[in-house]
């Protein structure tokens, strides 16, 4: 039982695999945290490794050691740790990352004031490196954001655990290495979503990660989700559809002249629905037929030989006759190379 209200307890999860160079740095990183009423469920997916010792070594009462029998995935692991969680909140962490010290504070501290947000993210940085990534702060353009991709980091959340609970949501095994991806879809229906705009974790990279080791996978469960979220708002989602989009999105080949009409129906369906549900806010989703727009008519005009004026009249009757076109930068681009007979090795832009 919380003894200060305005301090809920709140469950820091984190699973661990054969994590023994880095999940010390890891663990360390959360005792120090300024917010101290947190339980620290530390699930270990049956480590082959030195991790578990290495956990056991802590002493410190609020470190609960959860052992699976088997090695089972992240997706089982984390959700027999949200099974075992009795915070009003989920913090996640990965065993090889570090959490800045205010990063529970701040997060317990905007969901407690918003009461509407069911997920708050943050930015984060590269650990070893000066790269840090920003990630789309307010609800509405992350929403939009996820046509795009998966744009709030896993282990940056926190997770109001009661809409978990309500709605009967975990993580999804066949989602996996998407898991993360695959639970947002479900939870940005359920309330809003969140990104701190400072950098409040400090993620690595390393060989043995997920999304190094198994991309391929990924991209292809990422698409997957990709698909169903776009058939929550635009239920007529075509087979044909469907294939140029896999086409053009996951296996990036080049697209044909068959493509086009499918790919114009399908903005057109797209904004139709749209309009019809305002699923979406308007100026965010009208970003996202842009962005759209340029990466298919970057790929159906792109060349390995010499471009001429023919190259450019045929955009303009894309333009007229199906109602999709390039913003002005890569239209002048075109231009520019049709104009002056441009010779290229490389795709076009």
């Amino acid at each position: 039982m919380d003894t200060n209200l305005n301090i809920p307890l709140v469950s820091v999860l984190m699973p661990v695999y054969n994590s023994e160079d880095y999940v010390g740095e890891a663990i360390e990183s959360v005792l120090k945290q300024t917010y101290d009423n947190f339980e620290f469920l530390i699930v270990n997916d049956f480590s082959t490794d030195k991790s578990l010792d290495i956990i056991l070594s802590y002493k410190d009462s609020r470190i609960k050691v959860l052992n699976m029998k088997q090695n089972s995935g992240i997706s089982e692991t984390l959700n027999f740790g949200l099974l075992k969680a009795k915070g009003k909140y989920i913090v996640r962490m990965d065993s090889d990352d570090i959490s800045l010290p205010n990063r529970i504070k701040k997060q317990v501290e905007f969901l407690e004031k918003n009461k509407e947000h069911v997920i708050c993210g943050s930015n984060y940085s590269i650990i070893n490196s000066s790269n840090k990534v920003v990630l789309p702060e307010k609800h509405s353009i992350i929403k939009t954001g996820f046509l795009h991709s998966c744009c709030v980091a896993h282990p940056t959340v926190v997770i109001r655990k009661s809409i978990l609970e309500k709605n009967k949501l975990f993580y999804s095994k066949d989602n996996e290495p998407a898991e993360d991806y695959h639970l947002w879809s479900l939870l940005i229906h359920k309330g809003k979503f969140y990104n701190i705009q400072e950098n409040l974790l400090a993620y690595r990279v390393h060989q043995n990660q997920i999304s190094q080791s198994k991309k391929t996978a990924q991209d292809k469960k990422s698409f997957s989700v990709k698909i169903n979220y776009i058939k929550t708002f635009y239920k007529e989602l075509t087979k044909e559809e469907t294939l140029m989009l896999e086409k053009l999105l996951l296996y990036k080949k080049k697209m044909q002249d068959v493509d086009i009409k499918i790919f114009s129906d399908f903005v057109f369906n797209l904004k139709i629905s749209n309009s019809k549900t305002n699923f979406f806010e308007s100026k965010s989703f009208q970003n996202y037929i842009s962005t759209l727009e340029n990466t298919f008519l970057t790929n159906y005009f792109s060349k390995y030989e010499r471009y001429s004026y023919a190259d450019f009249l045929k955009y303009l009757k894309v333009v007229r006759k199906y109602k999709i076109k390039f913003n002005l930068k890569n239209s002048l681009n075109l231009f520019i190379k049709s104009a002056f007979f441009y010779k290229i090795k490389t795709d076009f832009l």
